[in-house]
This record gives C-alpha cells, sequence and structure tokens, in this order.
C-alpha cells in the first residue's frame, strides 16, 4: 500500500481536500510547526538547507522531534 504525502499547503479547501482522500503531511522543522489534524511524518529541512548553502538547522529540527505526543 502507498501512503501519500504533502507539503504544507495554506488553504482550507486543500486541506479537506486532502484529508477525504486520505493522504498525510510533511512537517518540515524549516517550515510552519502545524499538522492540521493530519498524520504526518517529519522533515529534517536538510535539502532545503543544502540548497541555500546553509547548515542544517539542527536544533529546528529537535525542536520539532521533540513536540511529538506518542
Amino acid at each position: 500500500m502507498m501512503i501519500a504525502y504533502a507539503s504544507r499547503i495554506g488553504t482550507g479547501r486543500d486541506l479537506d481536500a486532502l484529508r477525504a482522500a486520505g493522504w498525510r503531511l510533511v512537517v518540515s522543522a524549516r517550515g510552519v510547526l502545524r499538522a492540521e489534524g493530519f498524520r504526518y511524518a517529519l522533515d529534517n529541512g536538510a535539502w532545503t538547507s543544502f540548497r541555500r548553502g546553509e547548515p542544517s538547522h539542527v536544533a529546528a529540527f529537535e525542536r520539532l522531534a521533540g513536540r511529538i505526543t506518542l
């Protein structure tokens, strides 16, 4: 079974459509730290940092990972 993920998007209509289709969100340490009630995957933001020629934002990812409640 394939699980579909989308990056963070801003409109409620789009979020409703993703939710209805059973999609999940990717929550990035480099972006808005909200899962909007979706099941989600964490992105450490390393690729974005690399592409921008910046160091990885390890502390931001650690903060994001620390917010997870199991």
